[in-house]
């Protein structure tokens, strides 16, 4: 429903008349394009600046998620992930044999992180925290604020962090995206990103991972050879995807053009789909949105009790099959009791869903009356 700006069409096509981009790059991405991801994010966070040995390239943000739990995490090590959270993180995680443990977000708070409970899930094995901001499939986007506190309890915990910042960038209106690494100094990060969400390109597959190391620790732990060598058994992204890079971030740093008014007019497009969402949906019986603060995502609290439907599983599948709406069960991201809704669809096809779901939740009621 998203659609790719066609200049960044149009260059790749250049590249790919060019001849220049066929053959195998270095395992861990082509120079010029790991030095423009370093560039890029050093012009965002001066004071923590990057080369190109900062900078890994991978198969999509998966690819970077990866690798950045396999070279933190041996078998037996356990990892803090967000709960609710992306699946992803367990099933990688796990596929490794690193057990998951994990932490509580709040809807109450805009999803925030339930510090107090951090503690209490670390011991002596627990080799990486990861957070998500912003959050898929919370929708949340945390402060300057927030993300201090994090960082401290990182600090005091002495554990680094893998940060998932795919939605860099994507907030809505009030709401400013601070990176982590922003705030995080002394703290050891593994940042991971890529082109697919702010520019509408999940299918190119080009993700990265930025090493924050201010204290040498993840190198001194073996952690960047890691990397490096995790990077020559994975797939790369396409050497064409990765020559567009350099162009594409320069594009985004300026202001008026093609690349940057698109994802402005993107990020209010879907700004304006969940107010649309809210007002559709505002007293419909027996659910509850959470207002997201950015991202895809927005997450739908329900009452199954007074729906009558046994779990968030039940009603999912109830709603498709009667209504034709499909939304994903808040159990695939650790959140029973809850379920997501995507916002990037045109809004004809919301308000529908929007009525569906109300017609649906009303109709439960009235057969719980009779």
């Amino acid at each position: 429903n998203l659609k790719v700006v066609e200049e960044i069409n149009d260059e790749l096509l250049r590249i790919i008349r060019g001849s220049n981009s066929n053959g195998y790059p270095s395992s861990n991405g082509r120079e010029d394009a790991r030095e423009a991801v370093a560039e890029y994010f050093s012009a965002e966070i001066p004071s923590r600046s990057l080369t190109k040995d900062d900078v890994l390239l991978s198969s999509g943000a998966s690819g970077a998620l990866e690798a950045a739990i396999g070279a933190l995490c041996d078998e037996g090590d356990n990892i803090l992930l967000p709960k609710p959270g992306f699946p992803l993180f367990q099933t990688l995680a796990e596929g490794m044999g690193v057990e998951c443990r994990y932490y509580e977000l709040n809807p109450d708070r805009a999803w925030e992180i339930n510090l107090d409970g951090i503690e209490e899930l670390v011991d002596d094995r627990t080799a990486a925290w990861v957070i998500n901001n912003p959050s898929n499939p919370c929708g949340s986007c945390y402060n300057a604020r927030h993300l201090k506190e994090i960082v401290s309890k990182a600090q005091q915990i002495q554990i680094p962090i893998i940060a998932d910042e795919i939605y860099h960038g994507m907030t809505f209106s009030g709401m400013d995206f601070v990176p982590i690494a922003s705030v995080g100094e002394g703290v050891p990060m593994l940042v991971i990103g890529g082109i697919s969400k702010q520019f509408v390109v999940p299918g190119w597959r080009l993700g990265w991972i930025l090493v924050y190391d201010d204290e040498e620790r993840l190198r001194r732990g073996d952690v960047r050879k890691g990397l490096q060598q995790l990077s020559t058994r994975m797939l790369l992204p396409c050497s064409l995807i990765q020559s567009v890079i350099p162009w594409l971030l320069r594009e985004r740093q300026v202001t008026d053009s093609e690349v940057s008014i698109a994802f402005r007019e993107m990020m209010s497009q879907l700004e304006e789909n969940v107010r649309l969402v809210l007002r559709g949906l505002s007293s419909t019986r027996g659910i509850r949105c959470v207002p997201p603060q950015g991202a895809m995502y927005l997450m739908i609290q329900l009452d199954c009790s007074a729906l009558g439907v046994k779990d968030d599983v039940e009603f999912v599948k109830q709603l498709y099959a009667e209504e034709s709406v499909y939304l994903l069960p808040g159990s695939c991201f650790q959140a029973p009791g809850f379920a997501r809704m995507v916002i990037s669809v045109d809004a004809d096809r919301l308000t529908n869903a929007c009525h569906a779901i109300r017609c649906y939740c009303d109709r439960k009621f009235a057969q719980r009356r009779s």
